[in-house]
């Protein structure tokens, strides 16, 4: 399987694929020799291999491993490569993916792809790699990887998604000109990239490529975009003390790659992925070192490339590199996926992301909720504080209002004084309300800490008595129309079946208890219908002209039902335990009574569920989702849009969806969701996945980081950025 035991040993162009496979790893067990990379999250996934760390590598018999990795860029590298070599086995070259993660390098951003080459480096213009010959190839550009690839490139257009996307995107005229003349991006790179060197050029490259883009295009304006690694002071950039020699003008803030190129005409690199990037969106791009997208035939090349000898498309190269040269593992569950999988997850971390930047001026959070809701209110470019008086918190983020730093005031949706919103209009402050999400874990899964949290510009998903972005997007937005979204959300809701039917409550006795007394007053019934009246057991707030009483309601519609169902059987169920706040709950003469901890054993009794009568409670949103049919005496987020039979008219709510629709709008566009585990922002599929399949314990070490980040970074700093 493999022509070479070493990265740089030679290979001819391999024989034309019949299928569009993964890069080739051996099979078996990965030596990997250093301790910085066997802590690599998921590195064993990555590769699909058992890893043994500091292998004995015997003269004679059997081997204990099959080859050897090595992450380029450490300096353990070339011993690993010297050392298969020796021993005659294949030498893994490792490197990070062209879709990395959501921030820069780090302890809290690790890579969700990996490029494993056994033959080369793809960016090492000297010697072939997989990824060349694959190119050099045929057979393997079949129909259906080539719309893969076309669908990946149009939601990485659509997300704006590069290698990093920490960075804000630049605003539309950030490249902006007197008389509309010709823009040109220079794309500057760190001082010591392999990337440099391996694609044969050096620090004169870069002197004259910046040259030349200043004497092909007299007149023109000429932009310096530095690396976000140079910007963020971690090296140094080649161009940085060319600029003011030539009058170039160099980009001081670090923006996302594709919103600059977006804004330019032409592109000049001498070895960066933003060279791809630009042909990615049809920009002419001007190639003066060796990156493995030149030679094809797509770039302007200065150095050719002899062993290139085919002419690739933009979808070819594409289709080859981002999804034939590299595995993808998510992040969250740790489990490897396709790449469809990781630019939903960084274009749903880059949205929240964003929506933190700037600065927050939080009210109406204490003890333990501040912070919980801190860390969903986290950004790479953001700040945040606590404050106990309305008056003090919108005065600070007044002043600390600028027009490249936005500000907000947060405030916990149930403790919002009556005059904030008048006092946030007046100093021109958006005022952003929260609350815990709708998707939320069985009781038996709930831990202390939320998986997800709603926020709104304009009121909050419960109170009916205003609009709320919730409902603006189940009325207006056009994303609940397109196919995509519909088949992940239907995905989504066939996920969370699993999640939520249990056939009985764990560890509740009295619960199970009284599904019995169910099971048998069904077993007796003969073919009555059964009615299920839902109430909530913990108090929750409500709107201030939903126009119910909650308890008193409930005891209307039992009393309805008998009438107009005489022989059928009811049963008042409520959720959740009893606490403090529990909404009072004395049983009347009806058939059954029933508290269990959370929907989901009388979920799994579906297919037995004539009906479901609810006033506003949670449990009527997942009775949708099993097809129970669901009547609403209230003013839930979730009637009034043509799936519930509802006894109070909506005005504002028009629209008709579908089922899919509706959890695309409740569960995908409106909230935002936090993983505790590995510390970053994540979507509802990983919630769903982390709720139903147990996750290892993290180490002592970690679990020490964490308690401490949770625990008493909050109560020493004001300034609410996690570590």
């Amino acid at each position: 399987m493999f022509d070479a035991p070493s990265a740089h040993a030679a290979s001819s162009v391999p024989a034309p694929l019949s299928a569009p496979l993964p890069a080739p790893f051996p099979a078996g067990r990965t030596g990997v020799l250093t301790r910085a990379l066997l802590r690599m999250p998921h590195l064993a996934t990555f590769l699909d291999s058992d890893l043994l760390f500091r292998p004995a590598l015997l003269q004679f018999g059997d081997q204990p491993v099959t080859a050897l990795a090595g992450k380029e860029g450490l300096p353990s590298a070339a011993g690993t490569r010297e050392l298969a070599l020796s021993h005659n086995l294949p030498y893994l070259a490792l490197e990070d993916g062209f879709l990395r993660s959501l921030a820069l390098p780090g302890r809290d951003a690790p890579t969700c792809s990996l490029i494993a080459d056994s033959v080369g480096l793809f960016y090492d213009a000297d010697h072939p790699s997989y990824l060349e010959n694959l190119l050099n190839s045929s057979g393997w550009e079949t129909p259906s990887l080539m719309a893969d690839a076309e669908r990946a490139m149009r939601a990485m257009l659509a997300a704006r998604l590069s290698k990093y996307n920490h960075a804000p995107h630049a605003s539309p005229y950030q490249l902006c000109t007197p008389s509309n003349r010709t823009r040109i991006l220079v794309i500057d790179q760190w001082e010591g990239d392999p990337k440099v060197s391996s694609g044969k050029a050096d620090a004169e490259t870069f002197r004259l490529m910046l040259e030349q883009a200043h004497k092909a295009h007299p007149g023109a304006a000429v932009f310096i975009k530095p690396h976000p690694l140079t910007l963020a002071g971690k090296k140094r950039g080649y161009l940085a003390t060319l600029a003011a020699e030539y009058g170039t003008r160099v980009i001081e803030h670090d923006f996302s790659a594709p919103s600059l190129l977006a804004q330019a005409d032409e592109v000049y690199t001498v070895s960066s992925l933003m060279g791809f990037e630009a042909l990615l969106q049809g920009k002419p791009v001007h190639c003066f070192g060796v990156p493995f997208y030149a030679g094809w035939g797509l770039t302007r090349d200065r150095i050719p490339c002899p062993r290139r000898t085919r002419r690739r498309g933009v979808t070819e190269i594409f289709a080859a590199a981002y999804i034939l040269s590299s595995r993808y593992v998510n992040p969250i569950t740790g489990e490897a996926c396709s790449i469809h999988e990781i630019i939903r997850l960084l274009a749903g971390q880059r949205r929240q992301n964003d929506a933190n930047r700037g600065y927050a001026a939080c009210l109406g959070f204490s003890g333990r909720a501040v912070r919980k809701t801190g860390y969903f209110l986290w950004s790479t470019n953001g700040n945040m504080q606590f404050f106990r008086d309305a008056s003090s918190a919108v005065d600070e983020a007044a002043m600390r209002k600028k027009p490249s730093c936005p500000a907000r005031v947060v405030v916990r949706a149930s403790q919002e004084p009556g005059d904030l919103a008048a006092r946030c209009a007046a100093a021109g402050l958006p005022l952003i309300r929260t609350a815990w999400g709708i998707l939320r874990p069985p009781v038996e899964n709930a831990g202390p800490l939320p998986l997800s949290l709603a926020r709104d510009k304009q009121g909050m998903y419960y109170d009916a008595s205003r609009p709320s972005e919730l409902e603006h997007i189940l009325s207006d937005s056009p994303q609940l129309n397109e196919p995509d979204m519909l088949a992940r959300a239907r995905a989504l809701r066939e996920s969370m079946l699993s999640l939520y039917a249990r056939p009985f409550p764990e560890q509740d006795p009295e619960a199970a208890a009284m599904l019995e007394e169910l099971d048998r007053a069904d077993a007796v019934r003969g073919n009555r219908p059964l009615f299920v009246v839902a109430g909530q057991l913990v108090a929750a707030p409500r709107g201030k002209d939903s126009r119910v009483e909650g308890h008193e309601r409930e005891e209307e519609i039992l009393r309805f039902l008998r009438r107009k169902n005489p022989d059928a059987l009811l049963a008042r169920v409520v959720f959740g335990r009893p606490g403090r706040r529990a909404r009072k709950w004395e049983p009347g003469p009806e058939d059954l009574h029933l508290r269990l901890p959370d929907p989901g054993p009388l979920l799994h009794r579906a297919a037995r569920i004539t009906a479901l009568h609810t006033v506003d409670s949670l449990a009527g949103f997942y009775a949708l989702l099993y097809g129970i049919p669901v009547n609403t005496w209230g003013t839930p987020f979730y009637a009034g849009w043509g799936l519930t039979d509802d006894a109070l008219a909506f005005t504002r709510r028009t629209r008709v969806l579908t089922l899919d629709a509706l959890v695309a709008g409740c569960l995908i566009l409106y909230p935002s969701y936090y993983d505790w585990y590995s510390g970053q922002f994540c979507g509802p599929e990983e919630i769903c996945h982390i709720l139903t399949r147990p996750r290892p314990p993290l180490p002592l070490r970690e679990r020490l980081v964490r308690w401490v980040q949770q625990n008493l970074f909050w109560r020493f700093r004001d300034n609410g950025l996690p570590l």
